[in-house]
């Protein structure tokens, strides 16, 4: 896969048009009420959120791909009705980076730039700002694969402490909707195994959930807080040097096998031959309003994004 090498630029904007234009937002709970407690409510969310799919999992993030806000606007990873990522938050020497464009036009993938504010060690200026462009691109081919590339545009070497934060609540997707609300099983602790996460959870169906996440380079260390994880890489980069780092998260239902891709690449490479495919045996209706097309290429990649395609089951 050839990805684009921008220099950092504050001056772009993210677009808006580039996410789904709708979401579901949690009402607040009723007291005493077990289910049934308030309708659901759909708010127009596209100028704040990214989407990406691929037959039943999908991932709802903000425009910088972080899952931070307290379960707010159901962010979050989904698979089989469950949510098995709620939190997910990426910080560069333990400040938020700055977001320059993101889009998610492609449905199963998506891409966010951004640029750093000024990053210290010590006390002391390590790395001005808008001098590290961050490019984190993610697919969906039954795990969710990310891959960030940290690009150093400074004439000198770099150290850069990246930390990544997740966290899985398992809620059911009506209870993130405020459809219902119950409790739906325990939850252990994350667990740490050489370089693996995983979240456990038992619900109350008597199927245990799991969120297993594996890097591509070993991190520094790995933090435990509460219900919550963190890795940390410590990244030397010479002066224009790039740097990857590969996130996989794995949701796993019982004994039910993910067909995932290996890796990114294999992913990404089968999911572009895949709607290309589908998009050449599909009929295509073209009109002499640009816009109206570009709704009806919109439309059928989220046909096939949803599952709609031959020999899916």
């Amino acid at each position: 896969m050839t990805e684009s090498d921008p220099r950092p630029d504050p001056a772009t904007a993210a677009d808006p048009a580039a996410s789904p234009p709708l979401s579901v937002v949690a009402p607040t709970p009723l007291e005493g009420s077990e289910q049934g407690a308030a309708p659901v409510l759909v708010t127009d969310l596209a100028s704040k959120t990214l989407a990406v799919k691929e037959g039943q999992t999908f991932l709802y993030s903000d425009l910088e791909g972080n899952l931070d806000h307290g379960g707010r606007d159901g962010l979050g990873l989904y698979s089989h009705d469950t949510r098995f990522l709620s939190h997910f938050r990426m910080t560069m020497n333990g400040r938020d980076l700055v977001l320059l464009s993101s889009s998610a036009e492609r449905g199963y993938q998506s891409h966010v730039d951004m640029t750093n504010p000024d990053l210290f060690e010590d006390e002391v200026l390590c790395a001005p700002q808008q001098t590290i462009n961050v490019r984190r691109v993610r697919a969906i081919s039954g795990d969710l694969f990310e891959r960030i590339r940290i690009k150093n545009y400074n004439p000198f070497d770099v150290t850069l402490e990246v930390g990544l934060t997740f966290g899985a609540d398992f809620a059911d997707i009506f209870d993130v909707r405020g459809m219902t609300h119950r409790h739906s099983g325990g939850s252990h602790p994350p667990a740490v195994k050489d370089s693996t996460i995983e979240f456990v959870h038992e619900g109350r169906d008597h199927v245990r959930r799991i969120t297993r996440i594996r890097f591509g380079i070993e991190p520094e260390r790995i933090d435990v807080d509460a219900a919550l994880a963190t890795a940390v890489f410590r990244l030397h980069l010479d002066p224009y040097q790039t740097r990857l780092v590969a996130v996989a998260i794995e949701p796993i239902l019982g004994n039910e096998p993910t067909n995932a891709a290996p890796d990114f690449d294999h992913a990404v490479h089968e999911l572009r031959r895949s709607y290309e495919e589908w998009e050449r045996e599909s009929t295509r209706i073209v009109t002499d309003n640009e816009l109206f097309n570009q709704l009806l290429d919109r439309s059928l990649r989220d046909l096939r994004a949803g599952g709609v395609r031959r020999g899916f089951t």
